[in-house]
């Protein structure tokens, strides 16, 4: 489909997917794989380059990860980015002499190479610099104030490792990245929303053929972009369907309806499995498994609306590439449907919002926040039941209340509340459960922090949570980063 790509090889952590994505920002298709990825699954996607990113420490350890023998091997350009750089040494036999760990700023002076083309001297943000003995065939192509290193090549292999992080706020780490896809590699720029919308809707038009199309309609980001795309695509061979688990916040039914106003035709079922639901979840602590099935469950419901709609051909699902990414250790449930169709699966995120817009989305549909698939089972802690969803639905409708009575909703990204599991006393020796609020923004799409809430707003979100909510008496508020925590306490 987008010839002349890159493949980010990632060694862990978040710095692949936003090398990824800075990379698409440029019009550059690009995909992430395992470092240790078969070189048959590497060349399948006959790249022009590759790039090594991810991975924390010491990456001359014996524990640290190698790069695969076959890999380095491979006649296309490469690049290690940061920890990438020193696995690249490593697998080239480098020892290392000495090391400056720690997080901190230097100054670089760059020679002149293919790979820093337009760039002066300037600070660069590392988070550790190691020096080894350069195997044959490589020279230093950028050195700090002190002497040290902080890039080299070797030019006959077309290999090339930097210390630093252009990914990262990086004045001129577009200008890198560019110049190594585009000016070295000789990637295409023929990534784009719209040229993605010609490829999806032709495609999916021959798939499907004369068949009939389900998918479920959640209300969010994904499902609703999702099924805008397959209606643009099969018309009113699509049908859609919402299923009521009993696990979603207060208002998201009226949520679906005002999404679904936004596609006239578009033809909805809804169905009642609240109790169903709750009944797969009884007993159940563990947050992966109630994802599991959740997912499973909606699965078999959709074979079942599908059975009794009688002419149902193909499943489609919002999955994006986000969720391949993170949940590609737990894949999926196998569908008994002839066929699936996972459109979205080739997009970030915010590749996402920007293909709701071109579809014609209302901002209030395609900037909405996040919310996980399993819905309340993942923000309610320990095992799931009626008594704690109320008590949860409820303050979280009180948060949101308040946020947008503050005018504050446009300003936050995300916020929620999360029913921890724990208890304690109160006066009169009674006990009651404790509530999180989580307010964040997104600093990149691997990041965020926290949101300050004003205090006399949190007063009031505490006052009538306490005071309106039967069973909760104490409220907490977390301010963690991501990292080191994740968004959503799962």
């Amino acid at each position: 489909m987008y010839e002349g790509m890159c493949v980010v090889l990632d060694l862990g952590g978040v710095q692949a997917a936003s090398v990824a994505r800075k990379i698409r920002g440029e019009n550059v298709y690009c995909e992430i794989l395992p470092y240790d990825a078969p070189v048959e699954r590497i060349l399948k996607r006959a790249p022009r380059g590759l790039i090594l990113a991810g991975g924390t420490g010491n990456p001359f350890a014996e524990s640290a990860p190698a790069l695969p023998p076959q890999t380095m091997d491979l006649p296309l350009p490469m690049l290690g980015l940061g920890y990438g750089a020193g696995a690249m040494l490593r697998a080239y036999g480098a020892k290392p002499q000495r090391s400056m760990p720690g997080r901190q700023t230097v100054e670089v002076t760059f020679n002149a190479d293919p790979l820093f083309q337009g760039l002066s001297q300037s600070e660069r943000l590392v988070e550790r610099l190691d020096q080894a003995e350069l195997p044959q065939g490589f020279v230093s192509i950028a050195q700090e104030k002190g002497g040290w290193s902080v890039a080299f090549a070797h030019p006959e292999d077309r290999r090339w490792g930097i210390q630093f992080y252009p990914e990262q706020n990086d004045p001129d780490g577009l200008t890198i990245l560019e110049n190594f896809t585009q000016r070295v590699c000789g990637c295409e720029k023929n990534w784009g929303i719209q040229r993605f919308i010609d490829y999806e809707v032709e495609y999916i038009r021959r798939k499907v053929g004369g068949g009939q199309v389900l998918m479920t309609l959640s209300g969010g980001v994904d499902s609703t972009v999702c099924a805008a795309l397959m209606q643009k695509a099969v018309g009113e061979k699509l049908r859609c369907v919402y299923v009521d688990t009993g696990l979603m916040r207060s208002g998201d039914a009226d949520a679906i309806r005002q999404a679904i106003d936004k596609m006239p035709g578009l033809r909805l079922s809804r169905v009642e499995m609240g109790e169903r639901f709750m009944k797969v979840l009884e007993g159940v602590s563990d947050a992966n498994e109630k994802r599991r099935l959740v997912a499973q469950e909606l699965l078999q419901v959709f074979e079942e609306c599908a059975q009794e709609m009688g002419d149902i051909t193909c499943l489609a699902r919002g999955t994006t590439y986000d969720d391949l990414l993170v949940h590609s250790a737990s894949p999926a449930p196998e569908t008994g449907f002839p066929l699936l169709l996972e459109p979205l699966c080739r997009l970030f995120k915010s590749e996402v919002r920007q293909l709701g817009q071109a579809l014609g989305l209302p901002e209030e549909v395609t900037h909405q926040q996040a919310f996980p698939g399993a819905g309340l089972a993942l923000r309610c802690l320990g095992q799931v039941t009626q008594e704690k969803l109320k008590m949860l639905r409820s303050a979280d409708r009180i948060f949101r209340e308040e946020v947008q009575a503050a005018g504050l909703d446009r300003r936050i990204r995300q916020y929620f509340v999360v029913l921890t599991g724990l208890t304690t006393h109160g006066p009169q020796d009674t006990c009651g459960h404790t509530v999180a609020l989580r307010a964040v923004n997104w600093t990149n799409p691997d990041s965020a922090t926290a949101y300050r809430l004003p205090y006399d707003l949190l007063e009031r979100v505490v006052e009538r949570i306490t005071a309106e909510v039967e069973g909760i008496n104490r409220v907490v508020y977390d301010i963690t980063a991501k990292p080191p925590a994740g968004i959503e306490w799962d």
